[in-house]
């Protein structure tokens, strides 16, 4: 065998190599994961979410990240609903809003139309511009807003890069997650050992800046992107803070957003947590998630997840009783 014949049979080998990976990324990942196969039904389901359900129920999308996930641990959704409302839960971890600002235009894009979107959300991950690049850009990103979210995140020539390969290839999008699914299986418990060495972001509260004019303007401005997105379609858009133990600092952008006619309902305005309720100091652990599902339940009791109940909030009605 000539070199040139050698060169083109190790390509030959490459090109099958990766076209395994990326064919095992696409289709096996989430038939071997069983965290990534629930993100994916649950994706395909809010996708495909009219404005009413079984019963004609509104339907509405609870889309957050990990905290929402813990808030409702172990939950019913459908006696949540209480015959009122039917609630579909989108989870994607180690999310914030500018994430949701896309996520949801993708969702809007496949056709997702329930009756309300509320996003589940702590204060810490109201503003700022970090994207968790890589899954973001695969799995909540449209290839045609690509141009866009490189702009709101600032990124730099690399990233860039990264954004637009890791939105086209399911492998380069979720290496870190296959990887961690991998070492889940062989080492139990790698997670949970690695997620409480990591360090938790800065919460505005702690660092002083989310009751500042620019972290106000910050939330106000991104959260009212989100809305347009939301309302653009005809959906209702609210936002559900969730508690921290030591409060947020939020009264200003919270009185902003509602003055510019978007729900809020910011958990520690109403109601108290301690440190004693949360597992890590921002996930809920089982005694704070009974507490906050009593809060769910009264938000749901008081109407607020509606957009004709969110019209009649008033400061009778912000604290609604669990």
């Amino acid at each position: 065998m000539n070199a040139r014949s050698a060169t083109v049979v190790l390509f030959a080998l490459l090109a099958t190599l990766l076209a395994g990976i990326e064919g095992f990324a696409r289709l096996g990942f989430g038939r071997v994961s069983r965290m990534q196969h629930e993100t994916e039904a649950a994706w395909a389901t809010g996708a495909t979410l009219g404005r009413a359900g079984t019963g004609d129920l509104p339907t509405v999308l609870l889309a957050g990240n990990s905290l929402l996930e813990k808030g409702l641990a172990g939950a019913d959704l459908g006696a949540l609903g209480d015959g009122r409302y039917e609630f579909h839960e989108l989870i994607m971890r180690n999310t914030q809003a500018i994430d949701w600002e896309f996520g949801l235009r993708r969702l809007v894009r496949e056709g997702s139309r329930p009756a309300s979107v509320v996003l589940v959300l702590g204060p810490r991950h109201l503003w700022g511009n970090r994207l968790n690049v890589p899954y973001f850009a695969r799995y909540m990103l449209a290839t045609p807003d690509w141009a866009l979210a490189q702009r709101a995140a600032g990124l730099g020539n690399t990233a860039r890069a990264e954004l637009l390969l890791a939105n086209l290839s399911a492998w380069l999008g979720a290496r870190a997650e296959i990887r961690n699914a991998l070492l889940e299986k062989t080492v139990p418990g790698s997670a949970t050992l690695a997620h409480a060495f990591r360090p938790a972001p800065r919460s505005p509260a702690a660092a002083g800046d989310g009751s500042s004019a620019e972290g106000t303007v910050a939330i106000v401005q991104q959260i009212l992107r989100i809305n347009g997105v939301v309302a653009g379609r005809g959906s209702h858009f609210a936002l559900l803070i969730m508690p921290e133990a030591e409060g947020n600092g939020l009264a200003a952008a919270v009185a902003r957003l509602r003055a510019a006619g978007v729900s809020v309902f910011n958990t520690s305005d109403c109601y108290a947590f301690g440190p004693e309720d949360f597992s890590d100091g921002f996930h809920l652990n089982t005694v704070g998630a009974a507490k906050f599902r009593s809060v769910f339940s009264g938000l749901v009791e008081a109407g607020w997840f509606s957009e004709a109940g969110a019209g009649r909030s008033s400061a009778a009605t912000e604290c609604p009783l669990p």
